[in-house]
């Protein structure tokens, strides 16, 4: 049995060791911009959406890549949503905010406007490069969508590290 725990925690070292290059991976297969997942039909059965008040929409997947980064890299926010329109084939059309926070206070703030939901599950990503300047410490990055009768929001944090 203990020769099972030395293995066991050697791999442990290992995957921990091998995170900044999973997370590099995963981040460069993506590109800026929306890319539909799972066709609308499929979304409307899994989500029970006839039985939903519509429109019905929900962030259901949200990372930041990397979690931890230094000054001067770049980092990709990504999220997936599903919705279900009130009527088919309708678009909701609202604003999609991007904000950093720091220390309690925004920081940054991106804004598209007219940003249209589509129905089905969506990913859309976004590359955000810190600035080389940013001081080291916990940041938060939230997406959020403002649209008559409807806000998704969702937000994590990410850690600057001190330049070496």
């Amino acid at each position: 049995m203990g020769n099972k725990k030395v293995v066991i925690f050697l791999l442990l070292i290992f995957l921990v060791s091998c995170a900044p290059v999973y997370w590099e991976l995963k981040k460069s297969l993506r590109e800026p911009g929306e890319k539909l997942l799972v066709h609308p039909d499929k979304v409307w059965q899994e989500y029970s959406c006839a039985q939903k008040r519509r429109p019905f929409a929900q962030i259901v997947k949200y990372e930041i890549l990397p979690p931890e980064l230094y000054p001067g890299e770049e980092l990709n926010q990504h999220f997936e949503y599903v919705f279900c329109p009130a009527r088919p084939a309708q678009v909701l059309a609202g604003t999609l905010y991007r904000r950093i926070y720091f220390k309690g206070k925004i920081i940054f703030e991106d804004k598209t406007p007219n940003f249209e939901l589509k129905p089905g599950k969506w990913a859309v990503d976004a590359f955000i490069r810190v600035p080389p300047e940013a001081k080291a410490g916990v940041y938060f990055l939230e997406v959020l969508f403002k649209a008559p009768g409807l806000t998704l929001k969702e937000g994590h944090n990410f850690v600057v590290k001190a330049k070496q």
